[in-house]
């Protein structure tokens, strides 16, 4: 954003995440999406992916759509997710036909907890560790990644945990803090 509005190289792709790597992750726990992004083709995902794996929960926070499949729970709102990052088996994070705001806060947010994510290039994932699927990636990709990760659990756990350790949140922040004062001067 700071690029596109301002002209400004942000050298940050993620707002800084405070806090040390807590416990979590579950490899038997539903597969986590924070949104479904009205219009924007995520809800398709998630059905297809509901689809593909009928023994598997999915959990959609911030949802805007209404699902009929048994094995998708809609929530409006969470106000705690870690919860949700310690619950959780997967993150995925389809982010189609809307610029995503590219901070990758929610990825680096699970892999705090050790949560495997599964993104998009569009999604920040590519600055903040993770697996990546093409932009055009189906439903059909999007649960053979998922299955991949379950294959090998506790070592996409450790390439998660891995990702979160090379944050450095002080760091992070006085970066996105001295471009913000650049543009004010």
């Amino acid at each position: 954003v700071l690029k596109r509005w301002y002209g400004v190289d942000a050298l940050v792709s993620y707002v800084a995440i405070p806090g040390e790597a807590e416990t979590g992750g579950n490899s038997n726990g539903p597969i986590l999406m924070v949104t479904d992004n009205k219009n924007a083709g995520a809800a398709d995902i998630a059905r297809g992916i509901a689809a593909l794996m009928p023994n598997r929960m999915i959990e959609i926070v911030n949802a805007y759509e209404q699902y009929v499949e048994p094995n998708i729970t809609a929530l409006p709102y969470e106000r705690d997710m870690n919860e949700r990052y310690r619950k959780a088996s997967v993150l995925i994070n389809p982010i189609y036909n809307h610029d995503g705001c590219g901070t990758g806060r929610t990825m680096m947010e699970a892999m705090r907890f050790g949560l495997p994510v599964v993104g998009t290039d569009r999604a920040g994932l590519m600055e903040t560790g993770g697996v990546s699927v093409s932009r055009n990636a189906s439903p059909e990709d999007w649960a053979s990644t998922i299955l991949k990760i379950l294959s090998d659990y506790p070592g996409f756990q450790a390439e998660a945990r891995s990702s979160f350790a090379g944050h450095d949140a002080t760091a992070e922040l006085d970066v996105y803090v001295n471009q913000v004062k650049r543009l004010i001067k």
